[in-house]
């Protein structure tokens, strides 16, 4: 064998290590992530949504309900609110529960907000807004931009109007609505 092919066959087991050993490193992250949300714990990363110590914006705004309902809604006490898409599959399952949950609380302690054309976000709620305040937004709506909502779903746990949790999941927003509550 010529040294040229020797040094190739060398080269080539050489990349082919460092080729497997980014897999397996990638692997082992998937695998903590995915142990984390089996047990209901928050992700590591904020998916994009207002991390911790975000402080609710002002804004003002008509439920389905039609009340109007502002930024001092969220500012005394444990508030959760829940954003969801037409557009978004996830959110059509996660929804339903977070209606559930919303069912369990105080008046006035949950709010969902829902962004999409108005007929298949009004579908989408269903009962929701026979036991919470309901918004539906067009795309690109005031709440989704006042806090910077760019993944859905998108569960938050607010204290005193600053966000304490975040949540994708029901099961995560459960885990935290039970370390706040």
């Amino acid at each position: 064998m010529s040294p040229v092919v020797m040094w190739a066959l060398v080269l080539l087991v050489a990349f082919n290590l460092l080729l497997t050993y980014g897999v397996i490193r990638r692997l082992n992250d998937h695998e903590s992530k995915i142990l984390d949300l089996s047990r209901g714990e928050e992700p590591s990363t904020t998916f994009g949504n207002p991390a911790p110590g975000f402080v609710a914006p002002e804004f003002t705004t008509q439920t389905t309900a039609g009340s109007t309902i502002d930024r001092s809604e969220l500012e005394e006490g444990v508030r959760f609110v829940g954003f969801f898409s037409t557009y978004c599959s996830p959110c059509r399952d996660e929804l339903p529960r977070f209606v559930e949950f919303a069912a369990g609380r105080a008046e006035g302690q949950v709010m969902i907000v829902v962004e999409g054309p108005h007929d298949d976000a009004a579908d989408m709620v269903g009962n929701g807004s026979d036991v919470t305040q309901v918004v539906l937004e067009p795309t690109e709506g005031q709440l989704k931009n006042a806090f910077g909502i760019d993944r859905y779903p998108a569960m938050l746990v607010l204290q005193d109007g600053v966000v304490v949790k975040n949540a994708a999941t029901i099961g995560q927003l459960l885990v935290a609505a039970s370390a706040t509550v």
